[in-house]
């Protein structure tokens, strides 16, 4: 992970946050770039916001269980 002037920059990482469709609602998921393999969806509910989804992954990469 890259942060250049406090601001997070997705395009040195190899995992992406996209958005689905879950109960007619618009939840996120964050996954690799490359193989298209789901890092994580909060537990399978998905994450509210893109945001969210950002800093509970990267907050999971610093501080594995």
């Amino acid at each position: 992970m890259y942060s250049i002037g406090g601001k997070y920059m997705p395009e040195f990482c190899n995992w992406t946050v996209e958005p689905y469709i879950i109960n007619s609602k618009t939840r996120y998921r964050v996954i690799n770039k490359f193989t298209k393999e789901v890092l994580d969806d909060a537990q399978g509910y998905g994450f509210k916001t893109e945001l969210k989804a950002r800093k509970c992954y990267i907050y999971k990469l610093y501080h594995p269980m």
